[in-house]
């Protein structure tokens, strides 16, 4: 984690939502700069100046989640203080290190078929024509939740990262929206936050992982019982706790060609 990561979905919108001074602030155009990987300092990372700015537009007015901004405990960002948001694009069906580029393999059972097929993911992005399963039958956005505390880096809007800015469904472990697992494998790492009950009680499922900052999130809000989720028709519906996991994860997918249960 750290360098040299670039821009995320949320900074290329700023544009076309009368943030026009601030996407230029960013000038997403410096990123990479001179993009040696053997020097991981010569790439051009200023348009994180733009990190600490509060956008209104994304935030979920029902989330009075801390508002701390997020600051890197362990020092692998040398930016502190990330502003918060609780919108995340849908990255598919599985680890977002399983996606560089658009991986689209099978996964595995218990659902055979299936494929990761993101909308977006690492260095990847589909346009309509890839989406063969149908815009308005294939996610776009989800909710997320804002982090416990400063050390929390999930609902961290320029952040293009799992549960900050994108978010993966799917695992065994991270089945649906709002699930309130707790310890439990592929579920959100948060070493340096967790504590007993922030999965059962708080509903911010997560494991006390030192290794890793977590390669997977789910979709989370405060609102009782479901989250909003926009489709890439651009339509908005709210999706239910209760849908099954099939149906969840094909809605994930923009090409795994299956017909998409009606539980949500």
């Amino acid at each position: 984690m750290g360098n040299p990561f670039g821009p995320n979905w949320a900074i290329y919108l700023l544009p076309f939502m009368e943030q026009d001074n601030l996407y230029r602030q960013a000038n997403v155009g410096s990123y990479p700069g001179t993009a040696n990987l053997a020097n991981l300092a010569s790439y051009n990372t200023s348009w994180r100046v733009v990190r600490g700015q509060v956008v209104k537009s994304y935030l979920c007015p029902s989330d009075k989640g801390s508002g701390e901004l997020f600051t890197d405990p362990n020092g692998r960002l040398p930016e502190h203080g990330w502003a918060r948001g609780n919108y995340a694009c849908s990255g598919g069906t599985a680890d977002s290190d399983h996606h560089i580029r658009g991986d689209n393999a099978v996964n595995n059972p218990p659902f055979p078929g299936m494929t990761k097929g993101p909308v977006m993911s690492i260095e990847f992005g589909a346009g309509i024509p890839q989406i063969s399963d149908g815009s308005s039958s294939t996610f776009l956005f989800h909710e997320v939740r804002i982090g416990v505390n400063s050390k929390d880096y999930r609902g961290t809007w320029a952040f293009g990262f799992p549960g900050a800015s994108v978010v993966v469904a799917g695992r065994d472990r991270n089945p649906t929206p709002n699930n309130r697992l707790d310890d439990a494998d592929e579920v959100e790492t948060c070493s340096t936050f967790w504590y007993a009950g922030i999965g059962t009680r708080d509903g911010t499922g997560c494991r006390p992982d030192p290794n890793n900052w977590g390669m997977a999130a789910q979709a989370r809000s405060r609102h009782p019982g479901g989250v909003n989720a926009c489709f890439c028709d651009g339509h908005v519906q709210f999706v239910k706790d209760s849908i099954s996991q099939q149906t969840w994860v094909l809605l994930q997918s923009t090409n795994d060609g299956q017909v998409v249960g009606s539980d949500y």
